[in-house]
């Protein structure tokens, strides 16, 4: 916790974006049968990581970024599978305790159903995310 705390907190300070988010829900998926599953987080929720003093335990709370569905992988889906998800590419689906999550795992099943070996996980996970990749991939995919 004591190493994502400081990653988080120095890419802060060097980049001035937030780099720690809790990832709800993943898209596990194999290229070939025997495989080890990809796993790519689908909501991103920024978060910050707080303690009080250096004896202290660590407190989770929300950063002002917004939350996103993870766009480098709404970018790959497009790329190299054609598949798009218009309904989670401008706002999300909200319910009455805020985001909806499961209409949010609902929408990603629906449109991956027919690609075999494709599921929605609801893990839970705190990381360290950059957009750094997502933008070099995308600047380099994309003719002149």
């Amino acid at each position: 916790m004591l190493d994502l705390y400081r990653l988080a907190r120095n890419d802060f300070e060097e980049g001035g974006a937030n780099i720690l988010f809790l990832a709800i829900g993943f898209l596990s998926w194999t290229k070939k049968e025997g495989e080890a599953p990809y796993r790519a987080p689908l909501l991103l929720i920024p978060v910050s990581l707080k303690r009080s003093s250096v004896r202290a335990g660590f407190r989770l709370a929300r950063h002002d970024d917004e939350v996103r569905i993870n766009p480098t992988l709404l970018e790959m889906l497009r790329e190299n599978y054609r598949l798009r998800m218009p309904e989670l590419e401008a706002e999300l689906p909200l319910d009455e305790s805020g985001y909806d999550v499961d209409g949010i795992f609902r929408i990603v099943q629906r449109h991956v159903k027919e690609l075999r070996g494709w599921e929605v996980v609801p893990d839970v996970v705190l990381l360290a995310f950059t957009f750094t990749e997502y933008l070099l991939w995308k600047g380099l995919s994309r003719p002149g």
